[in-house]
């Protein structure tokens, strides 16, 4: 009697949760996974309108997002297409390797980190973490300065 008990309740709780599971689909089946739900009190709900016509606000919206700008570097200026093309190096040993790209473009490298960057006012911006990094020169155009503020120098200063 002992081994035939476990294996009733076994059953019977297995035949539970298998009717229980079937009222669970029908239940989403008939009613579209919305709950039923008895109404306690009125609702008034008001159609929201908007002081300018959707028309409108297409045509003179401002963009969700701004187009990125360089960080404000204490010595950095604005640099012909040619200034940032070359191998510089940090302090702490990180290198960076600056080539043209047909199409006007350049070819980033940091360390063994790759990217594709655009000249924009006189610096290069490429995507690299959220809002993109930039190269900056500085005015005597020896060094090169990363947005986050790493200064890298031609190799050899």
């Amino acid at each position: 009697m002992s081994i035939i008990a476990p294996r009733r309740s076994r059953a019977l709780i297995l035949g539970s949760a298998l009717i229980l599971c079937a009222t669970a689909i029908g239940f989403v089946v008939t009613t579209g996974d919305a709950p039923v739900v008895e109404p306690r009190g009125s609702v008034t709900v008001r159609p929201v309108s908007s002081p300018v016509s959707p028309a409108a606000q297409a045509v003179g919206a401002a963009p969700l997002l701004k187009p990125p700008t360089p960080p404000s570097l204490p010595g950095a200026v604005a640099a012909a297409p040619d200034a940032f093309i070359g191998d510089w190096a940090a302090v702490d040993g990180q290198r960076l390797g600056v080539v043209a790209t047909a199409g006007g473009g350049y070819g980033v490298s940091i360390g063994d980190e790759r990217y594709d960057g655009v000249l924009k006012d006189g610096r290069v911006h490429f995507p690299r973490g959220i809002d993109g990094e930039w190269l900056q020169a500085t005015a005597a155009g020896d060094c090169l300065l990363l947005g986050s503020g790493v200064r890298f120098c031609t190799v050899g200063h």
